[in-house]
């Protein structure tokens, strides 16, 4: 199986439109990640960047294909993941992950 994702293009568009930041969780070492809480009318999202293991564990959909659209996180798209992840390391790439929590 192969992954092929543009949700990352997806996410970049969100930044273009006028969104307001409520709050930032500075980077720690125990989460592994740092968040910032916007807003955008009336709908809250929480964007978090870390360390693949720990966005991955958190996730369960994932975005794909530069129109947003979403598909479930199954456990073979983790291990896929988990395998590129690790490749990337080996060949010392910083290999960072974002996810994205909506809520009104």
């Amino acid at each position: 199986m192969s992954i092929v994702c543009d949700g990352f293009q997806y996410l970049l568009s969100l930044f273009e439109l006028d969104v307001l930041q409520l709050d930032v969780l500075e980077f720690s070492r125990d989460r592994k990640m740092m968040s910032i809480l916007c807003s955008r009318n009336q709908l809250h999202v929480l964007f978090s960047k870390g360390a693949p293991e720990s966005i991955i564990s958190k996730c369960t959909t994932i975005l794909c294909n530069g129109d947003g659209s979403v598909m479930p996180l199954t456990a073979d798209i983790r291990a896929e993941l988990d395998s590129k992840f690790n490749r990337l390391g080996f060949i010392i790439y910083h290999v960072i992950c974002i996810y994205t929590l909506c809520f009104v």
